[in-house]
């Protein structure tokens, strides 16, 4: 016990180090505390009691048995607080355990620990400061320290003690990590490329410190800079010393490994490793997450797909899975089972807002307007986001063409808005007001809405090409028009509307040569052929005075939307000049 009490050599801990094994091992720790307690420094008592004349004696207390003491009261305090569910109260007794005996490595080690994960980053500098001032202070003791400065926003003394971490532990990779992490937190990056270079020069082969030095060439991929590339290669060649392919690999080593790889861009690499270890483990959906994560990296929606529905096959409760399906069967222009997938998700859980609101978008795509419409009357009595409902509803009734029942649910939304959240009337609620305005025929409406667009958002392509064709199409305010639409093809200049929209409003300005070359570069990006453009091209050419080209491009119209004005004007058209 006398070495306990010593000042010169660091003191033993209190029965049972580690605080992690304390909920288990409670009972025999407390009551080993206690004996330990009732015992003290035996060699060292606080006072005696002896017989002089009869008097009692008093011996002035020993300061180090007094420490000792307090610190062994204070760990049985915590855990018997921890034995009754007072995480933080046992703690604070546990931080107190090792500021009276700051020499309990490992104890020091495990508060520090905790204080870090709590984000108390000052408790734990204040507790791992002391014990570093006991000689002979263990080097991990200097890796946290530098945590804790670097948590705390001290990168300078992070750096410093950074540095005596490498020192006394230059095979531990979480003392060059600490200190190129410091180097990268004082906004220089060359240092941490230099700690880097340095750490992977040693000659080590374990597994641990090779993946934990990667980490840093990670990091510091992360930063603008020259040193980045060079970062990518130190990275690969410290995985390729990893061996991690080796068939004796640890699987957390592979993990790990995998991980780095897909950081730094090696994406075959890392899906190999994660499919190695689903061989080893086909049951951890984490490994199969990870896939899916990769694969929706590299837009390979094919696989990210498969992963999901095995995903889904390992979890079929989960809504989330059927909801991320959903997304991607969209994605992959499969609307059916897009329906299937986001359907499936609100059976599972009824309130998911996102779901209600995806679903009404494939609906809408596929012309299924009744249904999208009685999916949000159904989803007005499950969710609290008002504003969003009847903005879907607006936008399904506009898909139906009943542009009053689409502006009162605009109209209701403003309301609900305003009241709430006046951040959500964005230029996209005025874009869909102003195009309700203008099917609506209120022209001057529908001017004020998507100016208003324009206002919150100058480079909003769309709004700037509507309402440019709006005033083109009635020839209203032509030169500004051509400035708004000049202004959305900046944005896109391949939008095939856009493209459209450009020679309309030259069409108006009697530039018909322009607008046909404008025309031309309109057909040429638009995905599906549309029977507004041909109608245009034919007014083109019958303003060119060719009129066989004009009944041509207009009988395309005709063909593919019947539209009596278009009908009309071929009928009026002869054949010959």
């Amino acid at each position: 016990m006398a070495d306990a009490c010593s000042t010169h050599s660091r003191p033993s801990p209190p029965q049972g180090k580690a605080l992690s094994p304390l909920a288990a091992l409670a009972p025999l720790v407390a009551t080993a505390v206690l004996v330990a307690l009732a015992a003290g420094c035996s060699s060292t008592p606080r006072s005696v009691q002896s017989s002089r004349d009869g008097e009692l004696l008093s011996i002035p207390s020993d300061p180090e048995v007094e420490r000792v003491a307090r610190a062994h009261a204070a760990f049985a305090q915590g855990v018997l607080q921890e034995l009754r569910r007072e995480g933080d109260k046992a703690l604070q007794s546990y931080t107190d355990s090792v500021l009276h005996d700051p020499g309990n490595d490992d104890l020091v080690i495990e508060v520090a620990q905790r204080h870090l994960q709590q984000k108390n980053a000052k408790k734990a500098i204040e507790i791992l400061r002391k014990a570093i001032a006991i000689p002979d202070p263990p080097p991990v003791l200097h890796v946290l320290l530098a945590t804790a400065y670097l948590e705390d926003q001290q990168p300078k003394a992070a750096i410093q003690e950074g540095k005596r971490a490498v020192l006394t532990a230059p095979d531990n990779p979480l003392a060059h990590r600490g200190l190129a992490l410091a180097h990268l937190r004082d906004k220089q990056p060359a240092l941490g490329l230099k700690v880097l270079e340095s750490a992977a020069r040693r000659p080590a082969t374990n597994q641990d410190y090779l993946i934990g030095i990667a980490e840093i060439g990670v990091a510091l991929q992360g930063v603008e800079g020259p040193h980045r590339e060079k970062s990518r290669t130190l990275t690969l060649e410290l995985l390729e010393r990893c061996e991690v392919e080796k068939p004796e690999a640890n699987p957390l080593a592979i993990q790990r490994a995998a991980v780095l790889y897909e950081a730094s861009r090696e994406f075959k690499k890392a899906e190999a490793l994660y499919l190695e270890l689903l061989k080893r483990f086909p049951s951890v959906t984490a490994l199969k997450s990870r896939l899916l994560g990769l694969y929706l990296k590299t837009g390979d929606r094919a696989r990210a797909i498969e992963q999901l529905e095995a995903l889904g096959r390992a979890s079929p409760t989960n809504p989330n899975v059927q909801y991320l399906l959903g997304g991607l069967y969209a994605e992959d222009k499969k609307p059916d089972q897009a329906v299937e997938a986001y359907q499936r998700a609100l059976r599972l859980k009824p309130d998911m807002e996102e779901a209600y609101f995806d679903l009404s978008s494939v609906l809408l795509s596929k012309n299924r307007f009744d249904e999208a419409v009685e999916l949000l009357r159904s989803a007005r009595e499950k969710l609290k986001n008002r504003f969003a409902v009847e903005f879907y509803l607006a936008l399904a009734r506009f898909r139906q063409k009943q542009y009053d029942e689409a502006l009162k649910h605009l109209i209701e939304a403003e309301v609900v808005a305003k009241g709430d959240d006046p951040a959500r009337l964005n230029h996209l609620f005025y874009f869909q007001l102003g195009a309700v305005h203008e099917r609506r025929k209120d022209f001057a409406s529908a001017e004020t809405a998507l100016r208003k667009s324009i206002e919150l958002a100058p480079k909003f392509a769309e709004a700037l090409n509507y309402l440019g064709y709006m005033w083109a199409d009635r020839g209203e305010n032509l030169k500004e028009a051509r400035g708004l639409i000049e202004r959305a093809l900046l944005e896109e200049p391949k939008n095939g509307a856009f493209l459209d929209s450009m020679a309309w409003v030259l069409f108006r300005l009697n530039k018909p040569q322009e607008a046909m070359a404008w025309m031309q570069k309109a057909l040429a990006n638009i995905e599906e052929p549309d029977p507004t453009l041909y109608d245009h091209l034919g007014d083109i050419h019958q303003a060119l005075k060719e009129p066989a080209k004009a009944r041509e491009a207009w009988k395309k119209s005709l063909e593919l939307e019947a539209n009596e004005d278009v009908r009309r004007k071929l009928n009026e058209t002869p054949n010959a000049p």
